[in-house]
């Protein structure tokens, strides 16, 4: 149904000045799109809740448990070869004829009509590649951002407003700018503000456009994390209010000017979290002594490969879902099979040294590849006061307990059950360290720059 939504509009009459009463800023854009020679077909933005994620063999990509994704979902056109929606266990769609896994035109625009969400630490919306298809047939999985991110310090930047929380956003996505630009146009002559139109561009030298069988699959991703207000964030999660628009031209056309490799943020600042080493090794000391009757493993968040943005599409291993705007580590999996066995996960709060907008450490299970459990860097605060207490920088550190059963536990503690959203009994889980978009660079945190996260394995002796 379209939405009848009046966003981002101003003191101006729509494209028809002759109608009365004036057409809304959206339905004057669909139906200056629809006279410019193209279809437009309605889809929306869906927020995954992971209701399938316990499944049997299925995976759900180790998600962040602090960011609920979302995702477009939009209909399928006439000619396009289908592909399975390969996010099915972040929750079932109420339309079956839409789809979150889809081709797309080389001509061919997605716009967001809706706003942003309400105030939060961090927002990003990216285009993916999920799957490419093989030369035998099969589907090869890459999860490929298709460019730098469209995040909150971006869209804070273009906007004349004092506050971007709540406000009508437009988001575009194209792989050639002559669409673009069109797209723009037809946007501002139909109300809309240019400040609150967003562009998300796919670098089209490294994809394959069209919609048969042997080209290339898309999908929309939003990450929302550490709302102001949770209660609003949820609601905004529930019911987003947007719709995304599919602008197709009803004579197709080869692009006419492709978007280039872009420009992508350098890492790093050239200072890290050196004032915090001795600091996080005096907690890492007091852990381990903190259990005499148990014998501790310490294991390091091995940092993951990711920043190498587009370049990794063609690696065998895919890019893994990569993000510009984050640094992501993984420690080895480990099992917890007695009531007695325990691990520590501890380190430094990236966000307090000011070297991330956000960071948080999740439990992720072996089976399912599910984010289970997390904690993020506001939470953090005051967590490794139980065993550093003197400690000037103490509140800069976090450290938790993670065990099968926390009752009677004086210290910060995660639970981890039995049954998914958990982990059996003779299963194993990992975690997973995350630190989003240093405020001095717009990019994700250099490696170098950070101290490690750490998990200490414990034994009883």
């Amino acid at each position: 149904m379209l939405l009848s939504l009046v966003l981002g509009c101003k003191d101006k009459d729509p494209v028809d000045k002759h109608t009365d009463p004036p057409l809304s800023t959206i339905e004057a854009f669909t139906e200056a799109v629809e006279k410019d020679g193209n279809t437009v077909a309605e889809g929306f933005l869906t927020f995954a809740n992971y209701e399938g994620c316990c499944d049997p063999d299925i995976t759900c990509f180790g998600n962040n448990p602090d960011t609920p994704y979302g995702t477009y979902a939009i209909p399928r056109i006439h000619g396009e070869e289908p592909v399975d929606d390969v996010f099915t266990t972040w929750g079932e769609l109420e339309d079956p004829t839409q789809t979150r896994t889809y081709r797309l035109r080389e001509d061919e625009a997605l716009v967001f009509i809706g706003q942003t969400p309400p105030a939060a630490r961090y927002l990003s919306i990216r285009s993916y590649l999920p799957l490419r298809p093989e030369p035998d047939g099969s589907l090869k999985t890459v999860l490929a951002s298709l460019g730098p991110s469209l995040n909150n310090l971006v869209i804070a930047d273009r906007s004349s407003a004092e506050e971007m929380w709540d406000q009508p956003l437009v988001v575009v996505t194209t792989a050639d700018a002559s669409v673009e630009r069109r797209m723009h146009e037809l946007l501002e002559e139909a109300g809309f503000d240019a400040d609150s139109i967003h562009d998300d561009r796919i670098t089209h030298e490294v994809v394959n456009m069209g919609l048969d069988a042997d080209a290339d699959t898309f999908f929309m991703l939003w990450r929302v994390a550490m709302d102001d207000d949770p209660a609003a964030g949820q609601a905004f999660r529930d019911n987003p209010e947007g719709a995304v628009f599919r602008v197709t031209p009803k004579e197709e056309r080869p692009a006419q000017e492709p978007h280039p490799w872009p420009d992508l943020l350098p890492l790093g600042t050239g200072s890290g979290e050196e004032a915090w080493q001795d600091a996080a090794d005096a907690l890492e000391a007091a852990i381990v002594a903190a259990y005499p009757e148990s014998a501790p493993i310490i294991l390091a968040g091995q940092t993951v490969e990711y920043p190498r943005t587009l370049e990794c599409i063609e690696e065998e291993d895919g890019c893994k879902t990569d993000l510009r705007d984050r640094y992501s580590a993984l420690a080895p999996y480990f099992s917890l099979d007695l009531d007695t066995d325990f691990a520590v996960v501890f380190g430094v709060n990236h966000a307090r040294t000011g070297k991330a907008m956000y960071a948080n450490f999740a439990l992720i299970d072996e089976a399912h590849q599910f984010g289970f459990a997390g904690v993020n860097s506001d939470e953090m605060v005051g967590s490794a006061r139980h065993y550093l207490p003197d400690e000037p920088l103490v509140d800069d550190l976090y450290a938790y307990m993670v065990t099968r059963d926390c009752s009677g536990r004086a210290e910060p503690c995660i639970e981890v059950p039995t049954t998914c959203p958990g982990v059996p009994i003779g299963d194993q889980m990992r975690l997973t360290f995350r630190a989003y978009l240093e405020p001095a660079t717009g990019a994700a945190p250099l490696p170098a720059e950070l101290v490690p996260d750490k998990i200490a394995r414990f034994w009883a002796l």
